[in-house]
């Protein structure tokens, strides 16, 4: 897409009204001082003076705040040794109150040749009168800003719905559902569920096990008897054998 880039001959001006009443300094000077380059402008080119003419009235009801009244300083000097002279906001704003405006826009344009030519379509003036009521200056265009948190909030509750929490399992879980067998079947079926001892053993919780298990005492006379079986049974093979050699 190619940029389009406007002549002089192209441009078409308009005449602003702003009014400066409980307006903070910086605030209004940073919107005038777009509306004079021209950057409201789809056709916006920087080597070109396409801004509009803004008016400003109650230039004497702009708004500081904190300290600002007394703490900012004006500077100006003279270009001679020692010809530095200091001033404070409210003294400007006492016995010119457009100053204050002039330089709040000053500071925020461009520094070169354009800004003195930028300068000259600002007008200024205290009170609600204007000299300027043929050219039917019309209030700034709304400037396009993102919403503030509040409102995003706000306009989302009341024009979407809220929506609800997906959870991370998609798959629905599955049911196992067993055959139903008839007849001779179920017996054998029967059979083979049956649980085994040692796994009904262990299904059974710690303090059943505990009870059917039979104490040590009984275990160790156990364990005695099966190893003295063997020599028994020697014992009576031997007495045999004896006697079947006498009686040969």
């Amino acid at each position: 897409m190619k940029t389009a880039s406007i002549k002089k001959s192209d441009v078409e001006k308009n005449w602003v009204l702003m009014d400066a009443q409980e307006q903070h300094l910086g605030r209004l000077a940073s919107e005038v001082a777009r509306l004079l380059r021209g950057k409201h402008k789809p056709t916006f080119t920087p080597h070109i003076d396409g801004g509009d003419y803004v008016v400003i009235v109650n230039a004497e009801k702009v708004r500081l705040t904190g300290d600002k009244w007394q703490k900012k300083m004006y500077y100006r000097h003279s270009g001679y040794v020692g010809g530095l002279k200091s001033f404070k906001a409210q003294d400007i704003l006492n016995k010119r109150p457009q100053r204050l405006l002039q330089l709040a826009v000053k500071g925020m344009l461009p520094r070169n040749k354009m800004r003195s030519k930028l300068l000259k379509h600002l007008k200024v003036y205290c009170g609600p009168e204007h000299p300027h009521a043929a050219q039917k200056p019309v209030a700034p265009p709304p400037r396009l800003a993102s919403p503030t948190p509040i409102e995003a909030t706000t306009g989302a509750s009341q024009d979407t719905p809220q929506q609800q929490p997906v959870s991370r399992s998609t798959t629905p879980p599955q049911e196992h559902h067993e055959p139903q067998l008839s007849g001779a079947h179920t017996s054998a079926a029967e059979t083979t569920e049956s649980p085994s001892p040692s796994s009904a053993s262990l299904a059974q919780p710690p303090e059943a096990q505990k009870q059917t298990s039979p104490p040590a005492s009984t275990q160790a006379t156990e364990r005695a008897a099966d190893e003295n079986q063997p020599q028994d049974k020697a014992s009576q093979e031997k007495p045999s054998q004896d006697a079947a050699v006498t009686s040969s």
